[in-house]
């Protein structure tokens, strides 16, 4: 049996997204796309930065 193993917090920011999503707009300009685009790279970069070896 193969078991999959995932963070809490991922399961946190799933949940959290699909939450937000009804209340998102339906229609993406650039300027939003951007916003969304950097805010996900510097998490993304927090997240490594948190977890890097000492």
């Amino acid at each position: 049996m193969t078991r999959l193993y995932v963070a809490h917090w991922f399961v946190a920011v799933v949940a959290g997204t699909l939450a937000i999503a009804p209340w998102c707009p339906r229609r993406l300009t650039r300027r939003g796309l951007m916003i969304t685009v950097t805010a996900l790279a510097v998490i993304m970069a927090l997240v490594a930065w948190i977890d890097r070896p000492a």
